[in-house]
Order: structure tokens, then sequence, then C-alpha cells
């Protein structure tokens, strides 16, 4: 279970969420079920299957991400290759 506190900042012009608490489910509460499918992915997995099952804005947020950047130092940008297939290589 988790409490979530919306907090200001000091201007007052944008809000952000925090988290205040993480607990595990009482006892004899069961978990719900995944609303989607668990996807498992790592940088040094490349770019196959389960980079290309996550949606494209969590795509976008790994490409942008220093460590895809330092590890890919000629990729520069978030935008799909040019091919038809998406393959990036």
């Amino acid at each position: 279970m988790v409490t979530v506190n919306h907090n200001k900042n000091q201007a007052g012009d944008k809000t952000f969420a925090n988290f205040a608490s993480i607990v595990p489910l009482p006892g004899k509460l069961p978990a719900p079920d995944a609303t989607n499918e668990p996807v498992y992915y790592e940088l040094d997995m490349g770019f196959g299957d389960a980079f290309l099952a996550l949606p494209e804005w969590q795509q976008n947020i790994i490409k942008d991400s220093r460590e895809y950047k330092k590890a890919n130092p000629e990729s520069s940008s978030t935008s799909a290759p040019d091919d038809d297939m998406g393959i990036p290589f």
C-alpha cells in the first residue's frame, strides 16, 4: 500500500506527488491482479522484444538517460530509426 502526498512548490504554481510511505499488504488481504503484463528490461539486454514491449514514452525515457547516452554516444535524440522495422541497427 502506498501513501502519496501532493505538495505545492513555494511559488504555489506546481504540485508534486511525493511518496510518504510504502507498506506491505496486511496478511489476509490478497494482492490484486496486474493490469498490464509485467515486463523486465535492463539496458544490457539491448533493444529486442523486452525493449519493444515497453510503451514509446518509456522507451524515450530510457533513450534520454545518461546510461543510454554513455553506452550509445552516437545517439543523441529519441526519434525513431528511419527504417520500417524500428530496428536500431
